[in-house]
């Protein structure tokens, strides 16, 4: 959004099983300033990555699921205090691994599939009630995200070929 940018920088070091996470973004009214500065550990069998490689890794059938059928990895945010509010700061933040969990259901008159997501780990302005949801094509590749947020608005994705 412009005006209120906001920058993320991951990077993954498997040899020495940790995530440098660095964050920086302002709050949307009142522009307080969010920074976060921090290494956190990959705890061994632990498997991490973010939403856009985990989405492609769904496509390519590279995420393999659970024995339930929920597939699942793990994500690197920053850390934020439960019930957080839109404009709520703290002096310091640090990141954390949450887990990042997607229960594939197929449309049998589609072909297509979708899921839920619970927002809340990932924006202070997301939805205790309404989870996002995220179609797949019939080729399992991401189509549309739809993710409902606070004060009646909205994030829609959609993605096309051709």
């Amino acid at each position: 959004m412009k005006g209120r940018e906001s920058r993320s920088d991951i990077t993954y070091d498997y040899a020495r099983r940790s995530v440098a996470y660095h964050f920086k973004g302002e709050t949307f009214f009142l522009r307080k300033l969010r920074v976060a500065d921090d290494v956190v550990p990959i705890p061994e069998g632990m498997y991490v990555d973010d939403t856009l490689s985990a989405t492609l890794n769904y496509t390519d059938q590279l995420w393999v699921p659970q024995a339930d059928g929920t597939y699942l990895t793990r994500i690197v945010r920053r850390k934020k205090p439960e019930n957080e509010g839109a404009d709520d700061v703290q002096q310091h933040y640090k990141a954390e691994l949450v887990p990042f969990t997607l229960k594939v259901v197929p449309d049998a008159s589609t072909g297509k599939t979708t899921a839920h997501i619970d927002l809340t780990r990932f924006s202070s302005w997301a939805k205790q009630d309404q989870p996002g949801k995220i179609t797949f094509d019939t080729a399992r590749r991401l189509e549309n995200m739809s993710l409902p947020m606070m004060l009646g608005t909205s994030v829609q994705v959609r993605i096309a070929t051709g």
